[in-house]
Order: C-alpha cells, then structure tokens, then sequence
C-alpha cells in the first residue's frame, strides 16, 4: 500500500475514535462498534476507542516522514 493509502486509514481511525467518544459521552453509539460495546463493556469499548485515536496518530505520523533510501 502506498503513503496515501496509510494516510487515509489513520485519518479514518482518528475520526472514528473521536466520533465514538463523542456519542457515548451522551448515551449513543456507532452502529458499527456496537459490537465493542457490547464484547467489553464500558471500560473495554473505552480504552479500545482511545486506542483507535492513539494508533490513528501513530500511523498517520509514520505515514508522514520521508523515505530513507540506503
């Protein structure tokens, strides 16, 4: 997969983590990640979402640094 691609991905993961928080701040949630919900609880679905933020950083900024040739 090229840098674009990578880049798009965390992107993802970064909105999709936030998003997530966000709803069940108020009591929703994501049709998608109910699943989480529904596997780990409240303390699983939480730090499973802040992982999705912390990964989404993690890949977008080694999608970001310049390849080294050697």
């Amino acid at each position: 997969m090229n840098r674009v691609t990578y880049t798009v991905i965390a992107y993802l993961l970064i909105v999709l983590g936030f998003v997530s928080l966000i709803l069940a701040m108020v009591g929703l949630s994501l049709k998608p990640l109910t699943f989480i919900d529904n596997l780990a609880g409240p303390l699983g679905s939480f730090l499973i979402k802040i992982l999705f933020i912390i990964g989404g950083f993690i890949m977008f900024y080694m999608s970001r640094l310049p390849i080294e040739d050697d």
